[in-house]
């Protein structure tokens, strides 16, 4: 081989080995941002799952005083109170099509509501039930989903 042929050679390997640093340098940094972007998307299902639990159980905790308060309007009203304050406000942050079509039930119920019929009283507390459990299933479905 003569000097210019291998000189070719030289440069040509040269150019390769730095073509070849350079990929695996952008996929190593690739790989890299992807698993900090998976890693920040699974703090923020987390940090999201655990506020939609604790606003589940703030509103299961409300309808369920309401439930075994039905004969003491003072404390059916403070709950209920404390129902629709969760309704408007910070549910409809996270709750899914189906605590959302059980809490609606409720809120519509508790308008007409009268304590005294105890046909009412059954049917309130099966929405309370309802509610409760869409609530659970909503949690898991959600946890299932989003948190692996």
């Amino acid at each position: 081989m003569d000097d210019k042929t291998y000189n070719t050679w030289d440069v040509v390997v040269k150019i390769f080995g730095f073509l070849a640093t350079a990929a695996s340098i952008y996929i190593g940094i690739t790989q890299f941002n992807n698993q900090q972007k998976a890693a920040s998307d699974l703090e923020l299902n987390k940090n999201f799952w655990n506020t939609q639990n604790q606003v589940y159980t703030e509103v299961c905790k409300n309808v369920g005083s309401m439930a075994a308060n039905v004969n003491s309007p003072k404390t059916f009203e403070q709950e209920k109170i404390k129902f629709l304050s969760n309704y408007y406000g910070q549910m409809v942050l996270v709750e899914d099509p189906k605590v959302d079509s059980n809490m609606r039930e409720i809120k519509s119920f508790i308008e007409v509501f009268v304590p005294s019929d105890p046909n009412m009283v059954l049917s309130f507390k099966r929405k309370v039930l309802h509610l409760s459990d869409a609530c659970k299933n909503s949690s898991l479905t959600f946890k299932r989903a989003n948190l692996k």
